[in-house]
C-alpha cells in the first residue's frame, strides 16, 4: 500500500512573436493519495527427453485499488493587443477518484530441434485488463453550496483483451546466430459509460516481423544486427478521452477514425574488448520510421488556447549513432572517450498546417578513472552536447544551444583506521540563448564519511549530506509546434542521512567498493 501527498504550483503565460501576451495562467493543485496493489508471477518449464526440445509458461498478474482526494485552484486571464484583461475564468473544484484495476497474461513458448543446429520457436501470449474508474468534480467555492460538476464527472469501464502467436526460426553454431520470424495478433478494447449506458468496441489486428543475425568471430568480439517492425495501437482514451480541466487552456478531444501506426526499426551493435590489455571498443547505430504516426492536430485561438486532437501523419523518423573507446593508459588508470549524435523528424498539425519538426543533438565526451588498492580512487566523466530543433512553420524560433556535464567521485582510504571519505560532484551547465535568456548552472555535491566499527568488518556507519549547496532541480528546453518552452522542477534538495549498515558475507569478509 502506498500513500503519497503531493502539492504543486504551476503558471505559465504565451507570449507570440509580436510580444503581446494573449493569455496568463496560475494553477494550485493538491492530490491525496492511497495506492493499493497487488502483484504476482507464476512460472513453469519442461525439457522433454529429446534434446532441445522445451516449453515453458509463464504468468503474471496485478490488482490495484486507488483513491484519490484533489484540490484545483486557477485563475486564467485573456489579454486585448493593449495588454487589458478582456476575459478571466477562475476555478476554484474538489476532485474524488476511485479506481479498480487487475491485469494478467500467460505467455507459451515451445522449442522444436529441427537439426544440430537450429530450432522452431512457437510463442502464444494473452493478455487481459479491466479498468474501473469513477471520477467526480465539485464546484467548491468559499460560502457557496457545494455543486457537482456533471461535465467533468464520469465513470468509464474499460476492458482489453490482446492476442498473438508467433513463429520464428534460429539457426545457431560456433560463430553464427540468426533468427527470423513473424508474428499476429490482435487487441479488442471495449469501454462501457456508466452515465449514458454507451458502449463501444473497437478491434485491431497487429503484425510484428523480427530478424536477429550475430556474428562472433571471438570470444570477446561481436557483431549485431537487428530488424524489428511493431504495431501500435490507438489508446480508448486517444479515441475518446475522459475530460480533464486540469490545464483549461489545453484541451484534448479524440479521433474515431484513429488509424495504427506501424515501424520499422534498425539497428546494429559492435563490442570488442580485450581483457588483458584491458580496451573495450563499441560501436551502435539505429533507424526507425513510422507510417501513420499518431500525432496532434491543434487548434490555437486568438487568446493562445489550444484543442488538440490526435491524428494520423507520415513522415515521421529517428536516427542515432554513437561511439565509445575505453584503454588502459597507465596503471590502474583508465581513459575513455564517446561521440555520437540522435535526431529525428516530428510532423503535426497546427490550424490546418503541416509543421515539421526537426531535430539533432551531437554529443562529446571523455572519462578518466583510478581504481586500486592504494589511498585513492577516483572517476570523472565529462560530457558537451549542442541540441538544435527547427520548425517549419517558425524556422525564426529554432533552438539552439549547448549543455555541459561533469559527474565526479574522489575517495580517500585510511585503511589502517578503516575509514573512508568520498565526495561526488554532478554538475550542468546550460548555455544561454536569444530562445532562452536565463542562465541554468545546477552543482550538486555529495560528500559522505563512512567507519567500519566491528573487528569482523561487518558493521559500518556511515554520514552523508545530500545536496550540499541546496541546488536539486531539473531543466527541460523544447520546441514543439509553435511552442517553445523551458521548464525547471525542483527535485529533491539537500538532507544528512546517517546509517548503520550490516554487510552480508558467507565467504568470510565483505568486499568493500567504498561507497
Amino acid at each position: 500500500m502506498l500513500s503519497d501527498n503531493a502539492n504543486s504550483f504551476s503558471g505559465g503565460s504565451y507570449i507570440p512573436e509580436t510580444g503581446a501576451q494573449l493569455n496568463n495562467t496560475a494553477r494550485t493543485t493538491s492530490n491525496s493519495t492511497n495506492d493499493k496493489t497487488l502483484n504476482g508471477t507464476i512460472s513453469y518449464r519442461l525439457r522433454f527427453a529429446k534434446k532441445g526440445r522445451t516449453i515453458s509458461v509463464n504468468s503474471d498478474f496485478n490488482f490495484g485499488d486507488k483513491t484519490q482526494d484533489g484540490l484545483l485552484n486557477a485563475q486564467n486571464d485573456y489579454f486585448n493587443a493593449s495588454n487589458v484583461v478582456v476575459k478571466r475564468e477562475t476555478i476554484a473544484q474538489t476532485k474524488a477518484l476511485s479506481q479498480i484495476t487487475s491485469a494478467g497474461s500467460v505467455n507459451t513458448v515451445y522449442t522444436e530441434p529441427l537439426g544440430k543446429n537450429s530450432f522452431l520457436i512457437f510463442n502464444y501470449k494473452i493478455g487481459l485488463a479491466g479498468n474501473n474508474s469513477e471520477r467526480n468534480t465539485f464546484d467548491d467555492r468559499a460560502g457557496q453550496p457545494k455543486i457537482k460538476v456533471d461535465t467533468l464527472s464520469n465513470h468509464f469501464k474499460f476492458n482489453t483483451v490482446n492476442n498473438s502467436g508467433n513463429i520464428s526460426y534460429r539457426y545457431a553454431v560456433k560463430k553464427v546466430n540468426f533468427n527470423i520470424g513473424t508474428g499476429i495478433g490482435s487487441a479488442k478494447y471495449s469501454m462501457f459509460d456508466y452515465a449514458t449506458n454507451a458502449s463501444r468496441t473497437v478491434n485491431f489486428t497487429n503484425f510484428i516481423p523480427s530478424a536477429t543475425i550475430k556474428f562472433t568471430p571471438k570470444q570477446q568480439k561481436s557483431l549485431v544486427l537487428n530488424y524489428v517492425g511493431n504495431t501500435q495501437n490507438p489508446s480508448l482514451l486517444q479515441i475518446q478521452p475522459i475530460i480533464d480541466n486540469t490545464d483549461p487552456l489545453n484541451i484534448t478531444v479524440g479521433n474515431a477514425n484513429l488509424r495504427q501506426s506501424f515501424t520499422n526499426k534498425f539497428s546494429m551493435n559492435f563490442n570488442s574488448f580485450k581483457v588483458m590489455k584491458s580496451k573495450y571498443v563499441q560501436f551502435s547505430g539505429s533507424f526507425s520510421n513510422t507510417n501513420d504516426a499518431i500525432t496532434t492536430a491543434s487548434t490555437i485561438d486568438a487568446f493562445g488556447k489550444s484543442v488538440n486532437q490526435y491524428v494520423n501523419v507520415d513522415g515521421n523518423y529517428n536516427y542515432g549513432a554513437g561511439f565509445y573507446y575505453d584503454f588502459e593508459l597507465y596503471k590502474g588508470i583508465n581513459f575513455g572517450m564517446n561521440t555520437g549524435v540522435n535526431g529525428g523528424r516530428y510532423n503535426n498539425i497546427v490550424n490546418g498546417i503541416k509543421n515539421t519538426n526537426d531535430n539533432i543533438s551531437t554529443r562529446l565526451g571523455i572519462q578518466l578513472s583510478y581504481w586500486g588498492d592504494k589511498k585513492i580512487n577516483f572517476w570523472s566523466s565529462f560530457g558537451a552536447s549542442n541540441n538544435k530543433t527547427v520548425s517549419s512553420i517558425r524556422p525564426g524560433a529554432s533552438t539552439n544551444f549547448w549543455s555541459y556535464t561533469n559527474n565526479s567521485n574522489i575517495q580517500f582510504k585510511f585503511k589502517k583506521a578503516k575509514f573512508f571519505v568520498d565526495l561526488s560532484t554532478d554538475i550542468t551547465v546550460y548555455q544561454k540563448s536569444a530562445a532562452f535568456p536565463n542562465q541554468r548552472n545546477i552543482y550538486l555535491v555529495h560528500p559522505s564519511m563512512r567507519k567500519v566499527i566491528s573487528k569482523n568488518d561487518k558493521w559500518e556507519a556511515k554520514l552523508m549530506v545530500y545536496d550540499l549547496f541546496n541546488q536539486n532541480q531539473f531543466v527541460d528546453r523544447n520546441i514543439t509546434s509553435n511552442f517553445i518552452s523551458e521548464t525547471t522542477n525542483n527535485g529533491i534538495r539537500r538532507y544528512a542521512l546517517f546509517s548503520i549498515i550490516y554487510n552480508f558475507s558467507k565467504n568470510g569478509k565483505p568486499v568493500s567498493m567504498g561507497y
